[in-house]
């Protein structure tokens, strides 16, 4: 437990200077969990702020008022000066979102991350906030229509930001907002000192409280899910189709979700998947056929099988799609092919939780969303270790929904569904509305 750092006194006497702007922060001390440090001569240390409104549109404001914070002078250093400080000693700033929170993460060379949290302390602390500056950062953040680049990655991000915050809109105007960030509600440090609490100190000292904690607002009571169906946006001018099947799944456990995405990594994933081997090499039908494994919550994540291809050949192209998942799901598996894959993730894994912290933050607060004091444990990290290849294969119908019950999504080109496919749930798509005017439509979620 750490000492408090600033009284409320002293609360009191700083939020006359922020009369106009939100005050984002805890209202009383952060948790803090120091993890193992990272192996690329970097340290790291996230703030984690609890978001206050879930709407999407205050969540976007919500990302360009940190962005702004973070892009802005101090009291020593101009914006360009600050920038320039930061380039020259490799120190980086981040910005994302998990569930109901906000986080900032901060990575430096070892030799400068003391002096990387004093900046980093000086650009909070600073009231100074550039409406201009937040206007551009607004313009930078707002969603591109998934008609519009149709890039399978974005169409599974503008799905996964559906989930996590199904209301649109809360009514507030957000264009002239103002924020002002103190107390973090966790503290997440990666680095080699053996004692971190003076770095602790010299990264928060100052950083206003709360005078109350604040219940976030247009919080799902549960999860939300991706309707069943076909989304069709034609485009008259276009001549390739997306095919994106995709599916929200909740699993029983980390041995669960580890078993689908393993499975769907051996769909998908790599040159050497079936989607590749049969779709781009055997077809020739399609230059990225792929599949994307998604996490986005504790147990829950994003299932998604993509290709583009000639407008014509699409429902050739879905059939061998579908086919592929479910002969996968029933356990016609390569025992080869499938150790490859495990190999990879558990790979991947490992080099993730080495050198990406905002990642490891993330899974961290998966499992600790309100902190800890016990020993760390990740359960999705154990459970990939001891997979049991020998029996992974068999449990594809646990891990697997039917391919039935997946979202279709098609995007481009003037060939529609098959009537029998629009059976289950149809909408049209037109090109200037975004991707939720038609997850609205077929019913998933509240407005």
């Amino acid at each position: 437990m750490i000492l408090r750092f600033l009284s409320l006194c002293a609360v009191t006497l700083l939020l006359p200077l922020m009369a106009r702007a939100e005050l984002i922060a805890a209202s009383g001390d952060p948790k803090i969990a120091q993890l193992n440090p990272m192996r690329n001569g970097l340290s790291a240390i996230t703030f984690v702020w609890e978001m206050p409104d879930l709407a999407m549109n205050r969540v976007l404001s919500l990302n360009a008022g940190l962005a702004t914070a973070i892009s802005a002078g101090t009291a020593d250093l101009t914006p360009f000066e600050a920038e320039t400080y930061r380039e020259v000693n490799g120190i980086s700033l981040g910005v994302s979102t998990q569930d109901s929170d906000i986080l900032l993460t901060l990575t430096a060379p070892h030799a400068v991350f003391a002096d990387a949290l004093d900046h980093l302390n000086a650009l909070l602390v600073n009231p100074a906030f550039s409406k201009d500056w937040y206007k551009r950062q607004t313009l930078l953040l707002t969603p591109v229509k998934a008609t519009k680049n149709r890039r399978p990655d974005h169409v599974i991000n503008v799905l996964a930001d559906y989930l996590r915050f199904p209301v649109t809109d809360d009514g507030v105007d957000t264009s002239d907002a103002e924020y002002a960030f103190g107390m973090p509600r966790q503290i997440i440090l990666r680095t080699t000192e053996r004692d971190p609490a003076p770095l602790i100190q010299s990264a928060i000292n100052g950083l206003p409280l709360r005078n109350a904690p604040v219940a976030p607002t247009h919080k799902p009571d549960q999860p939300v899910a991706l309707p069943k169906g076909v989304i069709f946006a034609p485009d008259p001018d276009g001549e390739e189709t997306l095919i994106l099947a995709v599916h929200h799944s909740i699993f029983d456990d980390a041995e669960q979700q580890i078993t689908a995405n393993l499975l769907l990594d051996y769909m998908g994933a790599y040159q050497g998947s079936e989607m590749f081997r049969i779709i781009r090499q055997e077809m020739r039908a399609a230059y990225d056929p792929a599949s994307d494994f998604l996490q986005i919550a504790r147990n829950q994540a994003l299932l998604a099988l993509s290709a583009t291809v000639s407008t014509q050949d699409w429902p050739a192209v879905l059939d061998t799609i579908r086919n592929i998942y479910e002969t996968t799901r029933a356990g016609e598996v390569s025992a080869q092919g499938l150790a490859n894959n495990h190999r990879r993730l558990r790979s991947g894994f490992e080099y993730r939780f080495a050198t990406n912290p905002s990642w490891t933050a993330m899974q961290f607060l998966f499992e600790y969303p309100d902190g800890t004091t016990s020993e760390i444990q990740i359960p999705l990290f154990t459970a990939l270790v001891q997979a049991r290849l020998e029996t992974l294969a068999a449990a594809g119908k646990d891990s697997l929904p039917p391919f039935s019950d997946y979202l279709i999504v098609l995007i481009g080109g003037t060939q529609p569904p098959s009537v029998q496919m629009q059976q289950d749930g149809y909408c049209e798509l037109p090109l200037s509305e975004p991707l939720r005017y038609c997850l609205d439509q077929l019913g998933a979620a509240p407005q």
